[in-house]
């Protein structure tokens, strides 16, 4: 019955804010709801929303890290080429699909193909931060071959990036028995020569 009262809730706000909305001419598309498939107008899939650079699943109520597919094509007018090759192989298959010549420029590109608004990879983001660093240090131009060293270095951070796909979180709610709306934060930090880190979390007292 609680949880009956908490969506004929959310639905009345979504009337209102239809209502509020068409004042001023807007139109919302539709309305999602945590515990309920999206509707089809929103969801390509008929399972995720894509929301804030995410994938939402709503009916669990968890959220996916887009991880774009691996290449190293070049898009024209922001798309790419049909005849661009993805990756589709295991760690051993890498070797023949990056690169021999890789540079600085397509290091680079892949690592700000990332999007991690949340700082979920944080930890993994700086190590390839750091990465791309040393890859600066070690190349005059952008397009500049990385000695094979630090290729092999990117390697591993490919496969590592891979192995992210499909990676998904809980997404962070205020549980049904708290107390009060009251938030309490925790924060952390650590840092060492090469880098600083700091994470803050939310909790609310339970009944």
């Amino acid at each position: 019955q609680e949880s009956k009262e908490t969506l004929e809730e959310l639905i009345k706000l979504a009337k209102d804010a239809d209502e509020l909305f068409a004042l001023v001419g807007l139109i919302c598309k539709a309305w999602t709801m945590s515990g309920s498939p999206p509707p089809e107008i929103v969801s390509k899939d008929g399972i995720t929303v894509g929301v804030g650079g995410f994938g939402w699943f709503p009916e669990g109520d968890v959220v996916e890290l887009k991880v774009p597919r691996l290449h190293f094509g070049k898009s024209r007018r922001g798309r790419l080429p049909d005849t661009v090759k993805f990756f589709d192989g295991n760690e051993d298959d890498l070797d023949d699909f990056v690169p021999k010549k890789l540079s600085r420029r397509q290091a680079a590109s892949k690592l700000a193909s990332l999007w991690d608004i949340l700082g979920k990879l944080a930890p993994i983001m700086t190590g390839l931060k750091l990465d791309l660093r040393e890859t600066f240090k070690q190349t005059e131009g952008w397009d500049d071959a990385m000695p094979l060293d630090l290729r092999q270095k990117w390697l591993e951070n490919f496969w590592m990036i891979e192995k992210m796909r499909g990676l998904k979180y809980e997404r962070a709610v205020m549980p049904m028995d708290a107390v009060n709306s009251k938030l309490r934060l925790l924060t952390g930090v650590d840092a060492a020569k090469t880098g600083l880190m700091m994470g803050c979390w939310g909790g609310f007292k339970r009944k």
